[in-house]
């Protein structure tokens, strides 16, 4: 009884943050994962006492592994207008083009951002040439700290939220642990809307139940896009050591980078990774969402300069 209740606790956090996505037959890790919670209990009452645990015989089912889902533009393209506010489509694109986890980028302060000029270098707001962003190894997945470079078609955006907002996080104004499930809950509300919608792609999902497209594809397409940057030896690899992946093939070398290689690489990257590109038959949708977000960006320096006349007044 004890182990039930502690596996159907697991299962219901699981989906607290997946939706109702998490449906079907467990998978092989979870029934692994479940087992070893079961045998603790056992050991605890001494049900295991004087019994090899290796000769135990438990089968596991195949381990099928279905080809993953890839995210293209076109199909971003459609979600990111989707967000019910200005601050979330920025967040959407901003994972789209740094290939941070989303629990990296809702830990972000206003803190960990300087200006770099054209060779990587730190520099003033008034010399910048892109914005970079320091994620301390606290932060990251991998225990390893890293860096990335803002696109400079979100500079702007970000430019505003680090010099107007009053916020701790640079996306938003609660606890970490709230942020990644609110995050979660409006990303699987949003799937619900583009599915009633007609969007097909939001209602794919694999065999196991759960859906091909989460949140966490854009660092996906990411990884994607910055991987066929070319010309150096980190060719096919380049969005993967962006994005923090510690088993890049090539992490030696890109961690050995200076800044102004790496800063090279990135500009070929951006060019890939361009939701603006000129008569881009997959990004003339997010093209009018970008300008949005700038002409949102300014409404709102527009109120808070007029709220600053009112109350000179």
């Amino acid at each position: 009884s004890t182990g039930r209740k502690l596996v159907n606790g697991h299962r219901q956090q699981c989906k607290s943050c997946h939706g109702d996505s998490i449906k079907g037959p467990l998978g092989q890790k979870s029934r692994k994962i479940y087992l070893s919670i079961i045998k603790d209990i056992l050991r605890f009452y001494g049900l295991l006492n004087n019994i090899n645990e290796k000769n135990l015989s438990i089968k596991y089912p195949k381990n099928l592994k279905e080809k993953k889902y890839a995210l293209e533009k076109k199909v971003a393209r459609k979600i990111i207008p989707y967000g019910n506010n200005t601050l979330r489509r920025l967040l959407l694109l901003f994972l789209c083009m740094t290939g941070m986890r989303l629990n990296e980028a809702i830990q972000l302060k206003p803190e960990f951002f300087s200006f770099v000029d054209r060779q990587g270098s730190k520099t003033t707001r008034e010399k910048m040439f892109r914005i970079r962003v320091d994620l301390p190894a606290i932060i990251t997945k991998s225990g390893i700290d890293r860096y990335s470079i803002i696109h400079h078609e979100l500079q702007e955006a970000i430019l505003h939220e680090l010099e107007n907002s009053k916020r701790e996080y640079l996306f938003h104004n609660t606890k970490v642990s709230s942020a990644h499930n609110n995050e979660e809950r409006a990303f699987t509300n949003m799937r619900e809307e583009m599915i009633k919608d007609g969007i097909k792609e939001m209602g794919l999902k694999y065999q196991s139940g759960r859906h091909k497209i989460t949140i966490h594809k854009f660092r996906s397409l990411f990884i994607t896009l910055a991987n066929r940057v070319s010309g150096s030896d980190l060719a096919g690899d380049f969005g993967d050591n962006m994005a923090g992946h510690s088993d890049g093939k090539m992490k030696t070398i890109y961690d050995q980078m200076p800044d102004s290689m790496i800063m090279d690489l990135w500009l070929k990257a951006e060019k890939l990774l361009s939701f603006d590109q000129n008569n881009s038959e997959e990004t003339e949708s997010l093209r009018d969402e970008i300008q949005l977000l700038k002409d949102q960006v300014k409404q709102r320096d527009k109120d808070h300069k007029a709220k600053d006349r009112k109350s000179t007044r």
